[in-house]
């Protein structure tokens, strides 16, 4: 390995099925079916590919069950290593709705990442057909397993429809934390042209998807875990309304969402993070609240009279 190797710690697109649809295959090629990552992982077959890897869809043998197996082009040692103290990190994140990193190594000098495979889809696809109360009920449930990750010091930075994984149970995960947080713009090639693409790129310094990025984030700023607060009240907008809010224009959300939900969501994509909520629960808590029902509640109480 090279000091100069391309360092594979950008977030997918959605890390199983909808992967980041860049060009271009690793230069050692695909692994064929058969393969044993490990000592373990018995590849099956590759399930998407982007332009920094490829996932697989593999067989753990030992304890007899399915696992994701992310496996990325050559990597320098310090990028193993801070990858490594990421996936410790992350292991040690037990939440229904984050999704299980088992393993984090090396396979013939490429990392490799053994986490829960997720049949279903993402948040994105899942949304199609989907009222207003359940996107909300499943937005709520991915925030949970966000704010968890804060809690335990990770950022993700690269939160999107695109990270939340829905599986057949209809429990949101949520993927990728962290895996960009401390890549530069030489680590990962600018873009300019993918911009509003849904796709993550890096420039000054900044990672992640720009549709979704907070204005702190998109300068190359530092961040915390306020930027993963925009994020989320970007995604779970658009989700509602079927647009995404343009920055620095007040969004208007119809009748879209209730005026509480509203009025929560533009105060977490404030430009000024201190104008943002405290903290991601204490946004979650908000949403929960259902100011209708309370004054049904009060208006039955008042009949009982």
């Amino acid at each position: 390995m090279t000091d100069d190797s391309r360092e594979d710690l950008g977030s997918d697109a959605s890390l199983l099925e909808a992967l980041a649809a860049a060009p271009g295959l690793d230069e050692h090629g695909p692994l064929v079916p058969g393969t044993i990552v490990a000592d373990k992982y018995r590849i099956e077959h590759a399930i998407g590919q982007g332009g920094m890897g490829v996932v697989y869809l593999a067989r753990d043998q030992r304890l007899d069950r399915a696992v994701a197996i992310k496996l990325g082009v050559h990597v320098s040692e310090r990028a193993l290593a801070r990858f490594e103290r990421e996936g410790q990190a992350l292991a040690k994140l037990n939440h229904p709705n984050v999704v299980t990193i088992y393993e984090v190594g090396e396979h013939a000098d490429r990392l490799f990442v053994a986490m829960e495979y997720v049949a279903g889809g993402t948040a994105r696809s899942w949304r199609v057909g989907k009222n207003g109360r359940e996107i909300l009920a499943l937005y709520i449930a991915a925030g949970d397993g966000l704010a968890a990750a804060h809690d335990a010091g990770i950022i993700h930075r690269d939160f999107k429809p695109d990270n939340v994984l829905v599986g057949e149970d209809g429990r949101p995960r949520v993927a990728d934390f962290g895996l960009a947080r401390e890549l530069t713009e030489a680590e990962l090639p600018a873009d300019p042209d993918d911009a509003g693409s849904g796709r993550p790129f890096a420039t000054r310094g900044a990672v992640g998807t720009p549709a979704y990025m907070a204005p702190e984030q998109q300068r190359g700023g530092d961040v915390d875990q306020r930027a993963d607060q925009y994020a989320y009240a970007c995604t779970l907008w658009e989700a509602l309304t079927g647009t995404r809010p343009e920055s620095g224009v007040a969004a208007t959300a119809g009748r879209a969402m209730p005026a509480h939900v509203a009025s929560a969501l533009r105060r977490a994509m404030s430009a000024d993070p201190t104008d943002r909520w405290p903290d991601l629960r204490s946004l979650i808590s908000e949403l929960r609240r259902d100011p209708a029902a309370r004054r049904r509640r009060l208006a039955i109480a008042g009949l009982a009279l």
